[in-house]
């Protein structure tokens, strides 16, 4: 059956998206939604396109009831949206074409309730019993560490943010295939680089919360 496809003259892909929502960066790590996000790299597909290359390598096919509620999570995110229509001939009924909001997504955590996720308190518990063994004047503690934490990654994610948004198109093109956790590892490297190039911006962090 010949089947043509119609974008909305109102679908744009930005080159680059920062997130610095929490549950959204959590959704791109998902295994369940991630590939769909992968998915839609190449183009805007169909629900029942989605699905077929959702299961081409899977034991478990998902149903497409499924595959719908996967879609409508993303889409209630903002991370997909309705790109277009699908009609196929000799069909009625046009099926919707879904895309993604940017090509590339940024991650930023900015927000000091971060740190107060029982997974980063955990973490910082454990870092503040191993910087007890490590002599300071003054004495760390969680609220200190926290603090501390929060403004260096708040000031690096920044920079490297700036760099990404004002390169957006040539970074965009050289990650474009890569996955979302690859992502956040090359966002990890990038802070060490920009902490050990800019260490004197975080002397008084350091002397306000441990010298």
């Amino acid at each position: 059956m010949n089947t043509k496809e119609f974008l909305d003259e109102k679908y744009t892909v930005k080159p680059l998206q920062i997130l610095d929502d929490e549950s959204l960066i959590t959704l791109l790590d998902d295994p369940k939604y991630a590939p769909i996000m992968r998915i839609l790299r190449e183009k805007p597909f169909t629900i029942k396109e989605i699905r077929a290359r959702y299961n081409a390598k899977r034991k478990k096919p998902k149903e497409e009831v499924t595959i719908r509620q996967h879609i409508k999570i993303l889409e209630d995110s903002g991370l997909i949206v309705k790109a277009g229509q699908s009609i196929t001939e000799g069909k009625i009924a046009a099926e919707n074409l879904y895309g993604r909001s940017a090509r590339f997504y940024f991650p930023v955590i900015l927000s000091e309730s971060f740190w107060e996720s029982d997974e980063n308190q955990f973490i910082t518990e454990k870092v503040l019993q191993i910087l007890n063994f490590v002599e300071t004047k003054n004495k760390p503690t969680i609220e200190s560490l926290r603090k501390l934490l929060h403004s260096i990654y708040s000031k690096t994610e920044l920079e490297i943010a700036q760099v990404f948004e004002k390169f957006e198109e040539e970074i965009s093109e050289s990650l474009s295939d890569s996955p979302f956790n690859e992502i956040r590892h090359i966002a990890n490297f990038m802070m060490l680089l920009v902490l050990l190039t800019n260490s004197s911006i975080y002397k008084t962090d350091l002397e306000d919360n441990f010298y």
